[in-house]
């Protein structure tokens, strides 16, 4: 036993460093990577496509972040910020006009045009809810109201989410007293780290981040939609001959009578 056990170590040391010089066979092409043309890259690709039949996008499950407007103006700032948290993060915001069921809520994000006294930023945790005054911030500087109110946005989704203070000096999630520092923080949003600390209210609410899985596993998995080209239906069909070969069956797919 032992004797094997230093056998596989070996292995591993060699296999590392023949990825350290480059001469690693590729598993898809079986030749040195160190070998391997443009052509064969693109070979290469093409190959990884057809086995996985591309990757699909799956969307955030559960209750949203929601953005209520309830501006005057009619920009496209809350919708550009639910957007970017879609895309970036796979994290669902939802930027409306009127108030969706709060079943559908996650934490509500209310853009008011507000009142002089009243903050720019106000967050009511318990209540998982949180304003953003951008009459304030209009006050403050017109030229500057976009960026700021984007930036708020930012800061609002995160901390009525759970997210403290970021470590970063990078991120928008810092100690800010002013709108001028602010506008210093050299970031257009947050970090990993700080979308980690939201994780506890996805958890307790029944949120799933969207991702991007491959057609195959989620034939695997059971919820994949019906094939929509000849390469997934070739999947698919590939897919049954192994669930048959275990003893399993599976109904046709998606799509068949």
């Amino acid at each position: 036993m032992e004797a094997m056990v230093r056998i596989a170590f070996l292995l591993v040391l060699a296999s590392s460093a023949l990825a350290a010089t480059g001469d690693a066979i590729d598993p898809v092409m079986g030749k040195p990577v160190s070998e391997l043309t443009e052509e064969d890259k693109a070979i290469r690709r093409q190959r990884i496509m057809e086995f996985q039949g591309g990757m699909i996008e799956v969307e955030p499950q559960g209750p949203r972040f929601c953005i209520l407007d309830c501006r005057k103006n009619d920009d496209d700032i809350p919708e550009k910020v639910a957007s970017d948290f879609l895309g970036k993060f796979k994290i669902g915001v939802m930027a409306v006009r009127e108030k969706p069921e709060a079943g559908d809520i996650l934490a509500l994000i209310e853009v008011t045009d507000g009142f002089e006294e009243a903050p720019v930023l106000a967050i009511y945790p318990e209540e998982r809810r949180a304003t953003v005054n951008s009459g304030s911030i209009l006050r403050q500087g017109a030229a500057e109201y976009a960026r700021r109110l984007e930036r708020e946005l930012w800061r609002a989704i995160c901390f009525v989410g759970g997210a403290g203070y970021s470590p970063s000096s990078n991120s928008l999630v810092q100690p800010i007293f002013t709108l001028e520092e602010l506008d210093a923080i050299n970031s257009k949003g947050v970090n990993m780290v700080t979308i980690s600390q939201l994780a506890p209210l996805f958890a307790k609410c029944g949120v799933r981040k969207g991702s991007k899985i491959s057609y195959r596993n989620a034939v695997r998995q059971g919820w994949a939609p019906a094939p929509t080209n000849d390469i997934q239906r070739a999947v698919w069909e590939d897919e049954q001959r192994r669930k048959a070969a275990q003893g399993r069956e599976d109904p046709p797919a998606p799509g068949d009578k």
